[in-house]
């Protein structure tokens, strides 16, 4: 299964610059949000598209997570 990975890129952002998991999406009221999971097992709820909350995206392809890597 192919992951998609992301970090904040904001100096304040939650734990700016680690990587994270996208685990899933998941609508609240009038907006959603990116539930994502970092390498230590915390969770976070993040907002989608929000102009404030500048993120970065890598996809980690099947071969990579076979490998291990």
């Amino acid at each position: 299964m192919t992951e998609m990975m992301i970090r904040h890129t904001h100096p304040y952002g939650f734990r700016s610059g680690e990587w994270a998991t996208i685990r899933a999406v998941v609508p609240d009221k009038d907006r959603e949000f990116y539930l994502v999971e970092f390498p230590d097992g915390v969770t976070d709820f993040w907002v989608v598209d929000d102009p404030d909350e500048p993120y970065e995206f890598q996809i980690i392809p099947e071969r990579e997570e076979r490998n291990g890597s």
